[in-house]
């Protein structure tokens, strides 16, 4: 009886014992595939960057510095034109300041009145040494080519070759020869991500320098053109970038001594000798009312093409500005430019608003005058998506303010949100002055609020009185005034609107002029400006409502 109860409970604990097993065995699995996950993750370049920064910020805290700004090279030894490499920092061996170690030890007998070497033994130092751990894992190494029988040639080929190389990986080799020797390039087999994971090879010590030293970059399936060359010099470089997405079987290629190999075609910098190619507008477009202009990169939304030159040039009415707003935005970063400046001369380079580049789109950009240029550049090499860009008058559509009316031009005011509906619940007031304290003029160009509810007052003056007696239009709903002109009788003007919280409209827009700007812009036939009203007393202003 007893076995026979014993049963249940022991299957019962079995279950339990075997399901804890089971569940342990789960979570080591994951584990191990984490830790496996994880395996290479040093040597990713944003773990690499992360450390070179983090190590960066160490080492100018000590007023130290990498040497030769290389952070895989080592540390600049203080106020000696020396360096160390990691491998020689804390090896037991000092390097740094061994000259004047000894005069070092005499200080520290005469400030500390003992000998405290550790203020004198450089790069054998305790904090030498953490940092040594922190160093930077470099992808790629240097290589010397004698071009004697056992050094003839070195291959070089992607991580993971022929596998698909690794996401998220920067490496950098340096090919040498002897001095007089030249180096020649043969590109094997070629297989990246277009236009995303590139390989980029020059001439030189310094990798990645568009401007003087590099060849060419590039990526794709194809091998490159020309696909075997002969540097320049004794030195080059080659440099491989993936990003984290797809990856591909990556590359073979073979470095020779040219007394061994010579490739004929020499390497010169495809960024200095490409053609270039023209597009945007040759002529200024004007931007109307209540206008918007789209600018798009060519061929977007697929990629822009590689050596372009293209330039827009857009204005607006004098006195107003243009807001540029950008949809969307991906070019190759630092090397694929926008730039956007003042006036219409993109030559004139103190009139630069903004230059970017890149992946992230850039917040909106408003001119600093009624004119604006648009300047997009790409190089030889790697291309994106582009850039979708709208263009527009900006009007001034917060809720009230103080607004000053500049000499002999004007400003655009809206209603909130305008063309859009305008908020529920508002009270804005605006107020204006003159800068040189001449008389304002308002023209109302466009008007649609809630009829009899959603109200609007135009007045002279600063502010409203007591009891609004100093209105050109005391209150006003529904569509466009008759008359739509109002002028000031001295150099400060203001308006009112006020809004429920039942029905929202489009609500209006109304341009304020500089008198004097105005009559010039619209003369009648007798010479004077176009009709307005002019405020005189609050007795004239009701006659005309009358």
């Amino acid at each position: 009886m007893i076995l026979v109860k014993m049963r249940p409970i022991f299957v019962l604990l079995f279950v339990v014992f075997s399901g804890s097993v089971s569940a342990k065995e789960t979570r080591m699995s994951k584990i191990d595939r984490s830790l496996r996950s994880r395996r290479n993750v040093d040597v990713s370049n944003k773990y690499t960057q992360l450390t070179i920064n983090t190590l960066r910020v160490h080492l100018n805290n000590e007023d130290l510095y990498f040497c030769n700004s290389d952070p895989y090279s080592g540390v600049q030894c203080p106020e000696e034109m020396v360096c160390v490499d990691w491998h020689q920092i804390c090896d037991g061996e000092q390097t740094c300041g061994i000259q004047y170690k000894s005069q070092c030890i005499d200080r520290t007998i005469a400030s500390y009145g003992k000998v405290d070497k550790r203020m004198c033994d450089g790069d054998e130092n305790e904090r030498w040494c953490v940092w040594k751990k922190m160093a930077p894992k470099r992808c790629g190494q240097d290589y010397f080519i004698s071009g004697d029988k056992k050094a003839k040639r070195r291959r070089i080929r992607s991580m993971n070759f022929p596998d698909n190389y690794y996401n998220d990986r920067f490496c950098f080799w340096r090919i040498r020869v002897p001095e007089g020797d030249r180096i020649s390039v043969f590109f094997r087999q070629f297989n990246t991500e277009l236009n995303y994971d590139y390989v980029s090879v020059g001439n030189g010590e310094k990798y990645d320098n568009d401007a003087e030293t590099v060849v060419y970059k590039h990526s794709g399936e194809n091998l490159p053109k020309p696909k075997s060359f002969t540097s320049t010099g004794n030195v080059m470089w080659l440099t491989f970038k993936s990003d984290d997405w797809d990856s591909r079987k990556g590359f073979v290629i073979d470095f020779f001594n040219t007394r061994v190999k010579e490739a004929k075609v020499v390497g010169e910098n495809a960024f200095k000798n490409t053609e270039r190619i023209s597009c945007g507008n040759t002529e200024v477009v004007e931007i109307g009312f209540r206008e918007t202009v789209i600018v798009e990169s060519p061929n977007f939304p697929k990629f822009y093409s590689s050596n372009m030159d293209c330039i827009w040039k857009y204005r607006v009415g004098n006195g107003r500005h243009i807001s540029i707003n950008f949809i969307e935005f991906s070019t190759e970063d630092n090397h694929d430019d926008i730039n956007i400046g003042d006036g219409i001369d993109p030559r004139r380079t103190a009139n630069l608003l903004k230059s970017f580049s890149g992946g992230k789109a850039p917040t909106n950009i408003v001119s600093k005058s009624n004119q604006v240029w648009i300047k997009f550049e790409t190089n030889a090499a790697i291309n994106r998506k582009g850039f979708q860009i709208q263009v527009k008058e900006k009007y001034y559509s917060e809720c009230g303010g103080q607004l000053t009316v500049p000499d002999g031009k004007s400003i655009v005011v809206t209603s909130q949100n305008f063309p859009e509906n305008y908020e529920p619940s508002s009270e804005c007031l605006w107020q204006f002055v003159h800068s040189q304290e001449r008389q304002i003029t308002f023209k109302i160009l466009d008007f649609e609020t809630e009829e009899n509810y959603d109200q609007f007052t135009l007045g002279d003056g600063f502010e409203p009185d007591e009891n609004m007696t100093n209105t050109f239009i005391e209150t006003h709903s529904g569509e466009l005034p008759t008359p739509n002109v109002y002028t000031t009788s001295g150099s400060e003007g203001w308006m009112l609107f006020t809004s429920d919280d039942v029905k929202q409209m489009a609500g209006f827009i109304i341009e304020v002029y500089d008198k004097k700007h105005y009559d010039e812009l619209f003369p009648s036939e007798d010479g004077n400006s176009e009709a307005s009203i002019s405020f005189v007393s609050s007795s004239v202003d009701e006659d005309l409502a009358g």
